[in-house]
């Protein structure tokens, strides 16, 4: 198979995911794109000890799998496969996640219909309880839910049909990247983040790039492996701190100096905020949001001591950047706006401006 000819690339991270990756690469080789396009499905390893790279080699033999000596992280993981991947567009898999068999189809279409789309995000449905052999892998689907950055810069989770957010898609879990993306950053996702922040930083760096990041809501996956969050282990939490310094430092890498200091009070704000949207008891809501307040010098000097690690990407963001100045924390700032793709490419195609 020529490279030329390969559409999509789809690169699944796992690690110890037996439990999921047999459904997970099941339901990706039975997409309705694979029927007449060329997809790679590509299975990059974490150094797993469940066996999970002779699994893939036994079960799925059109599966290519990348077997890794030690645990490199989520993001790097990723590039290691991309820099292999073939396809004109590269799609990210975590290993937890089951693909409607219109998933692929669905979310190569607007990058195909609009040459400007960087990003494209599908609706993540969480079935929490459900059993999984009851979710429509086929046919009609019921509900949305999408992940958006809402005005205190805080990535929320949303449900239903509505396509209106804050300000830009957080590019949270399974999307699709134009390769042009790669050719112009070096990478897809920047490997230093901490899990979750380098997926919304992703959105945001294409946007400020001059891209579309956008949300098909008819291309659907079913997240079968959501955190439990009814009981915070010190695992849980120094994640979640950890992210909350990430977060500061993403804003920090994506705006100028004065820009990220009229930003600031609204993150600080949206710390606790945040902590209040978990899904969980209300004692735990109410706890980590008290703690929240009382950690929030301390993450902000864990994110000034480590802002010397995104100085020259700032630098270099500074100089790349096509989003006027400003754009950021005005849009932080504006009335909710539709993020459905036909509604977005619209209204940048009546825009010149919001390509400068």
């Amino acid at each position: 198979m020529e490279a030329s000819n390969v559409l999509v690339s789809v690169i699944v991270i796992g690690f110890n995911g037996r439990p999921y990756l047999p459904r997970t690469l099941e339901a990706l080789a039975n997409q309705t794109l694979c029927r007449r396009e060329h997809v790679e499905i590509i299975l990059v390893d974490n150094a797993s000890t469940d066996g999970t790279i002779k699994l893939v080699r036994d079960q799925f033999p059109d599966v290519l799998p990348i077997g890794l000596s030690e645990n490199i992280g989520y993001y790097r993981a990723f590039e290691r496969a991309a820099e292999n991947a073939r396809g004109r567009f590269v799609v990210v898999m975590p290993q937890d996640m089951l693909a409607h068999e219109e998933c692929l189809a669905e979310l190569v279409r607007p990058a195909l219909a609009d040459p400007r789309v960087g990003v494209v995000v599908p609706s993540i449905i969480n079935p929490g309880s459900e059993v999984y052999e009851q979710l429509r892998l086929s046919g009609h689907v019921e509900g949305y839910g999408k992940f958006y950055i809402s005005s205190l810069g805080q990535v929320r989770y949303s449900t239903g049909r509505d396509g209106r957010c804050s300000l830009t898609l957080a590019t949270i879990g399974p999307l699709l990247f134009n390769r042009k993306l790669r050719e112009e950053c070096g990478f897809y996702f920047d490997p230093g983040w901490s899990h979750y922040a380098g997926d919304w930083e992703a959105g945001l760096r294409a946007a400020l790039l001059g891209y579309l990041p956008v949300w098909n809501p008819e291309s659907v996956v079913y997240h079968l492996g959501e955190e439990d969050k009814r009981q915070l282990d010190v695992g849980v939490l120094a994640r979640y701190a950890t992210g909350a310094r990430d977060q500061f430092l993403v804003y920090y890498k994506l705006t100028g100096r004065r820009e990220f200091l009229l930003t600031l009070p609204l993150l600080c704000a949206g710390l606790p905020a945040k902590a209040l949207e978990l899904r969980t008891t209300r004692a735990l809501r109410a706890g980590l949001a008290i703690a929240s307040v009382c950690a929030l010098p301390f993450v902000l000097v864990a994110a000034f001591l480590k802002r010397g690690s995104v100085e020259s990407s700032r630098q270099a963001m500074e100089r790349s950047r096509r989003a006027p100045p400003g754009w950021l924390l005005r849009s932080l700032l504006a009335p909710p706006r539709m993020v459905r793709w036909e509604d977005e490419s619209a209204a940048r195609s009546g825009s010149a401006g919001a390509q400068d």
